[in-house]
């Protein structure tokens, strides 16, 4: 307990718990809330972060059968420290991440350090992004670390002068210090390139203490990344379509359970995105909210709708675009555009931000886009929003960003191919 108006600290039983086995004392709240500051770490509490946004996005139900798996019991209950999860793009890994992640946290009253890693938001794309949230994560759990920290706050240290390696070192000191840590890290395959040296860390993270540090990690089975993680000691878990299948079934009765359809019309929409799906939640998706905002009244319209249905990613990309061109009466040159601004900006860019941008380059006398709405801050804004349709998403804060990554790799081909 904590008065703001003493300079000492009032601790509880409880409060001295967790702290005997290190032989120190917590700090106060204001100077964790200092080494916060100083930490900059990602907004990882936040319900528009990656965390909460993939966590909201789980259906109970689902991914039952990976808790039962005799890797995840392996892993979790063994001295095997690694486990791996991989799939393909769309297949629903960093749900699974963020759904063990919630479930660790609420088993045992230890650090559960999670980390989305993403390549089109510059906080999440780094090592050391990844660490400085870890160490955020830990510092309740660690009296030491607090120390630690705080006499690098009083040493006037900036996070600039501090190598990835010395940072890394004084995560490792604090999980030591821990009965158990669980690490769980999405989206290996979205880390920048050349870190190949950071991924063996990891690896020799969950393998140097397992039976007290246990890592998760999810990625695509990509060739760089399986150089590193095909490793006998590490365990493996496919995300295979036919075990996906499942859930995706789980998933799509959820959704239509909540709407209008008579039953003829659900067995349909089960039947034909159950084929079409293959094993991949993001397409499963994406073509549902399709289906549920035109409704459709009768099961013929239904059913040629759902026939017409595209096959694959790049597939659905494509006629995704098309069709929001049409509705929104937005150039597909247009679309582009604001697309590549969102995927090659250095940062997250706010509405407000595109919406200017996307004027600017309407003014101007060499644009080649239709000037179908005056150019103006306001009628731009509701232009981004429309364009893309869900592709592209407003967060609260009015940071656009795109669905998935696996668009921003569909729009890469097609400037290669243009």
């Amino acid at each position: 307990m904590v008065h703001e108006d003493q300079d000492f600290v009032v601790l509880e039983d409880q409060d001295l718990a967790d702290f005997n086995a290190a032989g120190l004392l917590p700090q106060s709240s204001g100077t964790i809330d200092q080494i916060l500051k100083w930490l900059q770490p990602t907004d990882y509490t936040a319900d528009s972060s990656e965390y909460n946004k993939h966590l909201v996005s789980y259906v109970p139900g689902t991914g039952v059968w990976i808790q039962e798996s005799g890797q995840y019991q392996e892993w979790l209950n063994s001295d095997r420290g690694v486990l791996w999860i991989k799939a393909t793009a769309g297949a629903g890994k960093s749900v699974v991440a963020a759904h063990v992640a919630s479930l660790l946290t609420a088993k045992e009253n230890v650090p559960v350090l999670s980390f989305f890693f993403r390549q089109i938001i510059a906080t999440n794309r780094t090592p050391q992004a990844l660490i400085r949230d870890w160490l955020a994560q830990l510092l309740r759990f660690s009296p030491p670390l607090q120390k630690k920290l705080k006499e690098l706050l009083d040493q006037r240290r900036s996070l600039e002068t501090l190598a990835l390696d010395e940072l890394w070192e004084i995560a490792l000191s604090a999980m030591a210090s821990c009965s158990r840590t669980y690490c769980v890290v999405d989206a290996l395959d979205e880390m920048d390139n050349g870190n190949e040296d950071f991924m063996r860390k990891l690896v020799h993270l969950g393998q140097k203490k397992s039976s007290s540090i246990k890592l998760l990690v999810t990625s695509r089975p990509l060739p760089h990344i399986e150089k590193v993680l095909s490793n006998p000691h590490i365990t493996q878990l496919p995300l295979r379509p036919q075990l996906v299948d499942r859930d995706i079934a789980i998933y799509i009765r959820e959704r239509l359970n909540s709407t209008h359809f008579p039953s003829e019309a659900r067995v349909a929409i089960e039947d034909v995105l159950g084929r079409k799906s293959q094993g991949l939640f993001l397409y499963t998706r994406l073509m549902l909210d399709e289906i549920l905002e035109v409704g459709f009244t009768d099961i013929q319209s239904l059913q040629i709708a759902l026939e017409g249905l595209p096959s694959g990613l790049g597939d659905m990309y494509t006629k995704m675009l098309f069709d929001h061109s049409t509705r929104s009466g937005t150039p597909q040159d247009l679309q582009l555009f604001i697309l590549k601004c969102v995927t090659h900006s250095s940062r997250p860019l706010r509405l407000l931000e595109l919406s200017s941008l996307v004027d600017f380059v309407r003014k101007s006398p060499r644009t080649q886009f239709a000037p179908d709405v005056p150019p103006s801050t306001l009628g731009t804004k509701s232009i981004v929003r429309t364009a893309c349709g869900p592709l592209l998403e407003i967060l609260e804060d009015e940071t656009v960003s795109i669905i998935h990554h696996s668009l921003t790799e569909y729009l890469t081909s097609l400037q290669k191919v243009g």
